[in-house]
């Protein structure tokens, strides 16, 4: 592990220098910068990871906006039944849909942009920031 660490180290540092060197240092700064991003993200992928096989699904009812959103369509679903209703029924999971999700989600992983929309227009993340800019 500490090999391929190292490894990774050096090739970064080298074309760092050779972009400094030939003139593209603003191109150095934002491949800097993306690494810098990307190593955040699996590190906070890392400990949502470590603290849901700690705690369980904290993520999904504290820090996740469709959790919350969840949640509160729960809260008040429960405040407008009537009291004879039960809360949740169980219904068997229909695996077509499942199924149709899965090959929605691989379609727009390995296509083109047009197939990326697919994607960009079910994800909650994606929706939330469209929305707000």
């Amino acid at each position: 592990m500490k090999y391929i660490r190292v490894t990774l180290s050096v090739a970064i540092l080298i074309l760092i220098v050779v972009l400094v060197a030939l003139g593209h240092s603003h191109d150095a700064a934002k491949y800097l910068l993306t690494i810098n991003v990307a190593l955040f993200s699996l590190g906070a992928c890392i400990t949502w990871l470590i603290i849901t096989l700690l705690f369980g699904r904290v993520y999904c009812s504290s820090a996740c906006p469709m959790g919350t959103l969840q949640d509160i369509v729960a809260w008040a679903a429960k405040r407008l039944r009537h009291s004879g209703q039960g809360y949740y029924r169980f219904q068997p999971g229909d695996w077509r849909l499942r199924i149709i999700v899965l090959l929605l989600v691989v379609v727009s992983a390995t296509g083109d942009s047009r197939t990326h929309d697919i994607a960009l227009y079910s994800d909650p993340y994606s929706l939330i920031t469209m929305a707000n800019g």
